[in-house]
């Protein structure tokens, strides 16, 4: 399969240079409490935005953001979009709009017939400006009653015999965060925009003791939008850890236990992990859990079309397996990321 000695950044092997740097013995108990976890192994990478925004925008003009909650998103978006950073280098520079202008200023050149304008492009201008409002509201409405039954009368030993039913009045606070943000190109012409509302809902009745935490569905509301934004405008560079698949049924007899010890070998060996799982392929070469395996290992060296090939033969065999289909879409999320990157650095 072609596992080569890259495997080695897969998982423990990655964290060998910070044992210089805390010690030997403090490193080793950190990789044996990680060792303890769910087998998986890494996987990193530069995944796509989810929009294309053209690669020579680089500068991004920040404007006042109006509406209700418009001034605290703002802040907060120039904060996740200019954190951004891919390949160690930052992706965006934010700056205040105010700080900016016009793409082109007007120079005044004496010469002896007198003065005479000449215009040059501004090196502050940037290369676009996102602007637009937010705004919140909220309500409280009411909606249908609930139907309590409580006892009205007991036997001499405590039971319940009779019960009457009560209505019990109910209401919805319902908070909305309706959006209208624009990102548009120093042209004018717009690259990317954002609309879609959003509400949070609870519902509280007058036997309840309900607590309706205002502040904090207002936060979670702007953070997921700020999350929206910054996945659709910029790539995100990340290393996570990937389950392997360990079902081992339908395997040849003789292979059970071997698949086992890979399984075993993925906690503090990756790279054995990953020859063991593709030795196993020549008898089982229709087994979802020794394809997808071998598959995760290719995406972990980078090998993407490989990844892509064993994930589709897996689903090929099971079509309702997750795992495959989730490891299809980070292959596709990452050759996005590979194109937008390489589209900048031209």
């Amino acid at each position: 399969m072609g596992i080569t000695m890259k495997s080695v950044r897969l998982g423990v092997a990655v964290f060998k240079p910070a044992c210089k740097a805390i010690g030997t013995a403090a490193c080793m108990a950190s990789l044996g409490a990680s060792a303890l976890s769910a087998e998986t192994l890494s996987v990193e990478g530069v995944y796509g935005s989810q929009v294309d925004i053209p690669s020579d925008i680089e500068v991004i003009a920040m404007e006042n953001l109006g509406g209700t909650v418009g001034p605290d998103v703002a802040l907060e978006l120039s904060d996740a979009l200019g954190s951004v950073y891919i390949e160690g280098q930052p992706y965006f520079q934010i700056v205040p709009a105010a700080l900016t202008g016009a793409s082109q200023v007007v120079l005044i050149n004496r010469t002896e017939s007198g003065p005479e304008q000449i215009r040059v492009d501004n090196p502050n201008a940037p290369d676009a400006v996102l602007l637009g409002r937010v705004r919140l509201t909220s309500q409280d409405r009411r909606v249908e009653d609930k139907v309590v039954k409580e006892c009205i009368a007991k036997d001499d030993r405590g039971k319940c015999v009779e019960r009457e039913e009560f209505r019990t009045r109910c209401d919805e606070f319902v908070m909305r965060l309706n959006p209208r943000i624009r990102l548009l190109a120093a042209d004018g012409a717009q690259l990317y925009s954002k609309t879609n509302q959003r509400s949070e809902t609870v519902r509280y009745c007058a036997d309840e003791d309900t607590q309706i935490d205002a502040d904090a569905m207002e936060e979670k509301m702007v953070r997921e939008l700020i999350s929206e934004i910054r996945a659709d405008i910029a790539p995100s560079e990340r290393r996570e850890g990937i389950r392997i698949m360990e079902s081992r049924k339908g395997l040849v007899s003789e292979d059970r236990e071997p698949f086992r010890d890979a399984v075993r070998l993925t906690q503090n060996d990756p790279y054995g992990a990953c020859l063991a799982f593709g030795a196993l392929e020549q008898r089982n070469p229709e087994h979802v859990s020794v394809l997808f395996n071998i598959g995760l290992c290719h995406e972990g060296e980078g090998n993407l079309a490989e990844a892509r090939q064993y994930y589709e033969r897996a689903l090929a065999l099971e079509p309702d397996k997750t795992y495959p289909n989730q490891g299809i879409n980070r292959i596709y999320n990452r050759e996005r990321g590979e194109a937008q990157m390489a589209a900048r650095n031209r």
